[in-house]
């Protein structure tokens, strides 16, 4: 059904199976010896996909996602039956842009040894908004050095940020909004050294922490030029 798109995929209030179909077919297609009539897999030279609100989408399928060899930019908003992404994430190796918003049913634990992220070689920009599973960062983030850009919001169960942040030595922009349950900023905070935005919204017992000069957690981002915190 989508044979040839070139750049943009938007799926707003559709069905998934047309999208699942072809890109299955796809991974058939390449891994048997009859001949096929494309010169590429179907979806193979997509830039960016759109799906919002697709009822049908429980979670992405492993063997097609090695296909969007292309991809640079995946946002996935309001699906509100998709439970995983699945270890095809790692193939895409070309993502520079993911955005999760509003997929309360989303759970990032299932990925015990981080093989699910680290293909994600070119990640620059990361959001996480509305994912009221995500209880910790997913433990292969911390494979993804590429990292400039990071955003959670509305995560009330997120409990702690993982020492291992510090291994994102690219990291420039962090913002954290409405994220209730954080109680403190790891040590490795003030090991960020190329952070210049630090942005922390709504979030009572950081606000208090981060106080200028007397909070707790004050001389791990005193580093950091620009900080918004209220």
């Amino acid at each position: 059904m989508f044979p040839h798109l070139e750049k943009n995929l938007m799926l707003v209030n559709a069905s998934w199976k047309p999208v699942q179909q072809t890109i299955t077919n796809a991974s058939s297609s390449s891994a048997s010896s009859t001949p096929i009539a494309f010169s590429s897999p179907p979806l193979s030279k997509l830039k960016r996909i759109y799906l919002e609100r697709i009822e049908d989408l429980e979670t992405l399928p492993e063997d097609g996602l090695q296909n969007l060899i292309s991809l640079q930019h995946l946002s996935i908003a309001e699906c509100r039956r998709l439970k995983s992404l699945s270890q095809g994430v790692q193939y895409l190796t070309a993502l520079t842009k993911l955005e999760i918003r509003n997929c309360r049913m989303l759970d990032l634990r299932n990925d015990k040894h981080g093989m699910q992220w680290k293909g994600l070689k070119s990640l620059i920009s990361l959001q996480f908004t509305g994912m009221p599973k995500l209880v910790s960062l997913p433990l292969g983030l911390q494979h993804v050095t590429s990292l400039r850009r990071l955003q959670i919001s509305f995560c009330s169960s997120l409990m702690a940020i993982p020492e291992w942040i510090c291994n994102w030595a690219s990291l420039e922009q962090f913002t954290i909004n409405t994220c209730s349950g954080l109680t403190s900023l790891p040590e490795a905070m003030s090991r960020l050294t190329s952070l210049e935005m630090l942005r922390i919204l709504d979030c009572p017992i950081l606000l208090r922490r981060c106080k200028r000069e007397r909070g707790e957690d004050w001389p791990k981002i005193a580093h950091i030029p620009n900080r918004y915190i209220f």
